[in-house]
């Protein structure tokens, strides 16, 4: 960890790597500069972290680069019927459908391995398996939160999204109906 300045002349830690290649006997050196001002310092947040998830309303869980849960909010309980037991030490993959259950290992050791985003940072219409074992639908936004010398861990925003499904069919059915009355009024 080191320290810059920024063109607004504010000192902020950075970490900086920097890596020596060559290419047909020319030496290069690459520099990667990390701003850490956005970077969670995990005891500083974590009291903050855990009182704004269990006052969300948003379903939130948060799991290891493992994909191991580390803690749901009430809503998340609420919405899965899962206890905070059922889920807190086990992988996230137990409350997913198949294929994504069988895979998300996968998903995540080659995030892991390569950093190309697939699900971060975008949000995403999906199922979750509920503890009745029924398939809820729902919007999935997940983010990453880098921390200094220790793995990521990864927070997942969850909401209901089966009205939006409802209202869509509904919405469907009437143009469909629409249709079908300006069929017989035409002939």
């Amino acid at each position: 960890v080191e320290m810059a300045t920024t063109i607004q002349g504010e000192l902020v830690r950075v970490e900086l790597w920097i890596k020596e290649f060559a290419v047909k006997k020319t030496r290069f050196f690459a520099g990667f500069l990390r701003d850490l001002r956005y970077v969670v310092e995990a005891e500083d947040s974590k009291q903050t972290g855990i009182i704004i998830a269990r006052n969300c309303s948003a379903s939130i869980v948060r799991i290891t680069d493992k994909g191991i849960v580390t803690e749901v909010n009430p809503a998340f309980l609420k919405l899965t019927k899962y206890s905070e037991e059922d889920l807190v030490g086990n992988n996230i993959r137990h409350v997913m459908p198949e294929p994504h259950r069988s895979n998300h290992d996968k998903y995540l050791s080659a995030y892991m391995e390569t950093g190309v985003r697939k699900v971060i940072d975008t949000t995403l219409s999906v199922s979750i398996v509920s503890k009745t074992n029924n398939e809820v639908p729902v919007k999935l936004t997940v983010r990453q939160l880098d921390r200094i010398g220790e793995p990521p861990i990864f927070l997942g925003s969850i909401t209901y999204s089966g009205e939006e499904i409802v209202l869509e069919r509904v919405s469907r059915q009437s143009r469909i109906l629409q249709r079908l009355c300006m069929e017989t009024v035409i002939t």
